[in-house]
Order: structure tokens, then C-alpha cells, then sequence
């Protein structure tokens, strides 16, 4: 009886690596995500807000600005050739009379900004940022529950 506390411990010094290995056995590269029902409701509001107030105050860079005769040509090309090499951010045309520019992104800071502008300086070396209303960035699609396969 005296020895039995330190039976107990040795036991359990044996067998817990292996309680613990086991207890890990579910499937490998799967994730269930549960969410708190309040999250959706702040989603669902945030979808409400985007809808009455589709732009806000932000920033995009200005890879185009052109007047004259070939002007609108010259957006729609510049417009095309951005689209083509970056397709995760958008592209605006706007004709602000007697000038066609083309701005893209739609940065909700400088920051965020300037840091894209400095990747595409090679490619557009007179862009420049510029205080402008911008879409709201869409939030991504979720659901209350989801089952995901790692690669």
C-alpha cells in the first residue's frame, strides 16, 4: 500500500505517451471550424452596411492619365495590359473630361498602397497614389461549419 502512489505514477509516466499519440489519430490535413453564432450575425451586418454604403474613403494608384484624341485608346490599353499581369486587384477607367485615367486597387490604407506601388514601378514608373472612394473589400465566403483537405 505505501508503494502504490508510486506505482500509480510510473504507470502513468508509461501509458501517457501513448494517450497522447492516439489522440491524435483523426484524419490528417482535415480542420472543422466552428464559429460562434455572433460572428455570423456580424457578417450578415457587415453585408448590410457594404449594401447601403458600397464605397468608402481610401486610397488607389494612378497608372494612367492621358487627354486628347487618342487618350481613351490609351486607358483601355493600359487597362487590358493591368488586368492581364495582375488580375487579384481591379482596375478603374474613369473620364473626367478632357482626361482618361486608369486607377487600380482599392486600398483601405497609404500603407497598403504605396507597398503595391513600389511593385509596380518598373512596370508603370509615372504612377502615383491617390486619395479616391473605394469599394469595400469583399469579405470571403464562410460557412458556419467547413471540412477542409490539406495538400
Amino acid at each position: 500500500m505505501k508503494h502504490l502512489p508510486h506505482i500509480l505514477v510510473i504507470l502513468m509516466v508509461l501509458f501517457a505517451p501513448a494517450i497522447a499519440i492516439r489522440a491524435q489519430d483523426a484524419p490528417a490535413g482535415k480542420v472543422e471550424i466552428q464559429e460562434p453564432d455572433k460572428v455570423s450575425i456580424l457578417l450578415e451586418k457587415h453585408k448590410a452596411i457594404c449594401k447601403l454604403y458600397p464605397e468608402v474613403d481610401g486610397f488607389r494608384v494612378q497608372i494612367y492619365f492621358d487627354s486628347g484624341i487618342h487618350s481613351r485608346r490609351g486607358a483601355y490599353d493600359v487597362y487590358k495590359r493591368f488586368i492581364t499581369a495582375h488580375p487579384e486587384h481591379e482596375a478603374y477607367v474613369t473620364y473626367q473630361e478632357p482626361n482618361y485615367k486608369v486607377r487600380v486597387g482599392d486600398f483601405r490604407t497609404r500603407i497598403e498602397a504605396e507597398g503595391f506601388l513600389r511593385s509596380i514601378l518598373s512596370e508603370y514608373p509615372s504612377a502615383f497614389v491617390i486619395k479616391d472612394l473605394i469599394l469595400f473589400p469583399p469579405l470571403p465566403d464562410v460557412s458556419t461549419t467547413s471540412n477542409e483537405q490539406s495538400q
